[in-house]
């Protein structure tokens, strides 16, 4: 069932009904605003189902919590709103970048073990859980020589050419690819011993 309601019912009416536990009025507030909410989250987040998805959970904060508003600072419940979706927003993004990096250093980590086995073995094959699994990679690289860990951050992590990496470390190609080549021998020698 659609509620309806009057035009001229200001948000503080309403704010004030949904702190008294009226659905109807959260209703009303959730139609009245959540089109411009989810269209300013959708600036911030990779798709419209990502915007909706982060204005849904301020709108069942907001239910949960209604409270939280309060009037008599001189806030208009369009201006707290705003507020909760570009703070919502700016929180989605500092997720989104932490759930990257570690992504794509486990990825790249992944990679210099995949490029060097025959995937009969390895981290894959084990029965760990990938944070596990990432970690455990991360506790094997610490164990490289210095000199390997440097080449495989800059080869692997920071994608960078090797005749790059040789150039950074003070080191010829050649002797680039040696490095990555005892590192993936190493690493590889740390999941299943010989």
């Amino acid at each position: 069932m659609k509620p309806s309601y009057a035009p001229g019912d200001t948000d503080d009416y309403l704010i004030n009904a949904v702190k008294g536990g009226d659905e109807q009025a959260f209703f009303q507030l959730a139609q009245r605003h959540s089109a411009w909410m989810i269209g300013l989250a959708r600036r911030y987040c990779e798709s419209l189902a990502d915007a909706e998805d982060l204005v849904q959970e301020i709108l069942l904060r907001i239910w949960n919590h209604p409270h939280k508003f309060d009037e008599c600072r001189g806030t208009k419940l369009s201006a707290w709103l705003y507020t909760l979706v570009k703070n919502a927003s700016l929180d989605y993004i500092k997720s989104r970048e932490r759930r990257k990096d570690k992504h794509e250093r486990w990825g790249i980590y992944r990679e210099v073990l995949v490029q060097a086995e025959d995937n009969a073995y390895g981290l894959s094959a084990m029965a760990i859980s990938a944070e596990e699994q990432f970690n455990q990679l991360n506790a094997m690289i610490a164990k490289l020589p210095p000199d390997q860990q440097v080449a495989v951050e800059l080869a692997y992590l920071q994608a960078l050419p090797q005749n790059k990496v040789g150039e950074l470390m003070g080191k010829s190609r050649k002797a680039v690819e040696s490095l990555l080549s005892r590192a993936k021998r190493s690493l590889i020698s740390q999941i299943r011993p010989e």
